[in-house]
């Protein structure tokens, strides 16, 4: 029933399973806009990015969602899609036959 993930880190996560479960769901995100969150996120598509450590641009970032509920069904709708595509069970698989078949001659 949450209305967004703040996920406000000031690490560089490589692939933040918290983001992959948002995703799943169709949780929009705002997130710190370092590291692979800039690049799992795509800014008003699957979620906001803010300056790290700047709490103006977060609060900014999540009162933007908070009043847009149109923004925020859009960006959970991709998010949701973005799962299906790169991150469900049947995704995993397609991409591991695909490297197992690579080496098969």
């Amino acid at each position: 029933n949450a209305m967004m993930l703040v996920f406000p880190s000031l690490w560089y996560e490589g692939l933040p399973v918290t983001i992959i479960e948002a995703f799943a769901v169709g949780l929009p995100i705002v997130a710190s806009r370092l590291g692979n969150m800039s690049t799992l996120i795509t800014e008003h598509e699957t979620g906001l990015l803010f300056e790290a450590n700047n709490p103006q641009d977060l609060s900014q970032q999540v009162t933007a969602l908070k009043e847009n509920m149109s923004l925020r069904q859009t960006i959970s709708d991709a998010s949701r899609r973005v799962f299906e595509l790169e991150y469900s069970d049947e995704s995993n698989y397609r991409q591991l036959i695909r490297i197992y078949e690579m080496f098969v001659a």
